[in-house]
């Protein structure tokens, strides 16, 4: 099943047209990483998915739903929900509760159904404990897993995710992709905006989007090998396949698509020192 379809879109500000006659699905239970160089369409692309732009011309179907139909926007946002890069933009209460709560309310989920779905988020999320805590008392990566504790409260089938580690430390994104995979073994399908290798690396797929169109569309593993590739779109590889590049012209085996450094540094111990 397609969670969201692109059929020959066009989409543009102005004169500068950023996406024409675009078209590539996803399917449910996919992850997802969207690459490129700036005003390469990648964001567009993902504010298409779920109504935030409307195509100016081609059809974008999300979770079955016309996006360029007003009547089903309220539809379309409550099952694709989108987390933006910086999450204090999108904090609008004082309380984690209550914000988690928000998204749902706006949506008009029903007041008993919201407090049962909010607990479950934030234990999801791991904010469970810091329920009564205020928004502002909170680290960077506890923002963003609010952010996407209150997606979450409307029980979506896809999430849309702009850039989320650009502003966490190294824990912060360790706990944020470990929440995210969680969440996909779960059944949710993400669609990662990123111009960090290392997020994409945690993908099953990686999109480029080059020239408005798509470029790429294959495993990482795929695209991260191949520097003839990474140089065409202006992309490096993440820095475990480069120390891998390193240690194989030293003569050391090691498997492709090892993009871990925990998963790496473990299986280089036991292949040189077991």
């Amino acid at each position: 099943m397609n969670i969201t379809e692109f059929n020959g879109v066009s989409f543009g500000y102005g004169k500068n047209t950023v996406l024409k006659n675009f078209s590539l699905t996803i399917k449910k239970g996919e992850f997802a990483a969207v690459l490129g160089k700036n005003g390469s369409g990648k964001s567009t692309f993902a504010r298409l998915i779920n109504g935030l732009l409307t195509p100016d011309s081609g059809s974008v179907f999300t979770c079955g739903f016309n996006t360029s139909d007003e009547r089903l926007i309220y539809e379309i946002r409550r099952r694709a929900s989108f987390v933006f890069q910086n999450p204090d933009d999108g904090i609008v209460s004082a309380v984690v509760e209550d914000e988690a709560a928000f998204t749902a309310e706006n949506l008009g989920t029903e007041p008993a159904v919201i407090r049962s779905r909010v607990d479950g988020a934030l234990k999801r999320t791991g904010l469970y404990e810091k329920r009564l805590a205020l928004t502002s008392s909170l680290s960077g990566g506890e923002k963003q897993r609010l952010a996407i504790a209150s997606a979450l409260v409307s029980e979506p089938e896809l999430l849309i995710l702009d850039e989320p580690t650009s502003m966490l430390d190294p824990e912060g994104r360790r706990d944020f992709f470990d929440l995210l995979k969680r969440l996909i073994s779960d059944g949710i399908t993400a669609v990662l905006v990123t111009h960090d290798m290392e997020a994409a690396a945690h993908a099953g797929r990686c999109i480029v989007i080059d020239g408005g169109a798509v470029s790429f569309d294959g495993p990482p593993k795929t695209l991260f090998s191949d520097r003839e590739l990474l140089e065409k779109y202006s992309l490096r590889a993440p820095e475990m396949q480069r120390v891998a590049d390193e240690l194989k012209k030293r003569g050391v085996t090691i498997p492709d698509g090892m993009f871990d450094p925990h998963t790496t540094a473990e299986y280089l111990i036991n292949t040189l020192f077991s």
